[in-house]
């Protein structure tokens, strides 16, 4: 378990996996603040298992992708290491219902980097629900 002194040092400390796309100081402080858990000796500690970045936590993305059986949306990051074109193509040929779309020049943390442009593809997938 890692643990920092206190809650200045952690946030200090706190990045994102992997750590590109420039997301902005503020916001990186606002969501490791919302990360971060005080331990029993008062330190300060990440709320969620690091191991999970690892694949420990048991879930095979593409199997899950194959079984689902309502309309999914995949956005992707046009510049993401960790969603390559190529598993987001196998994820879209897995299943019929999942629906691709592309964010280009956004890195891996879409959401933080492009949020207006997630949102509308959020929109957009919903409307085409209806």
């Amino acid at each position: 378990l890692v643990t920092y002194p206190n809650l200045e040092v952690a946030r200090m400390r706190f990045r994102l996996i992997p750590n590109d796309g420039g997301v902005a100081p503020e916001v990186l402080h606002a969501i490791a603040e919302k990360s971060l858990a005080r331990t029993e000796d008062g330190r300060f500690t990440l709320k969620f298992d690091r191991e999970s970045f690892f694949g420990s936590d048991g879930i095979n993305v593409l199997d899950t992708i194959k079984s689902v059986e309502i309309p999914i949306l995949l956005v992707r990051a046009g510049l993401s290491q960790i969603m390559t074109a190529e598993a987001a193509a196998s994820a879209r040929d897995s299943n019929p219902r999942l629906h691709l779309e592309e964010i280009p020049g956004a890195h891996h943390h879409v959401l933080l980097e492009k949020p207006d442009l997630v949102a509308r593809e959020i929109e957009s997938f919903a409307a085409s629900l209806r």
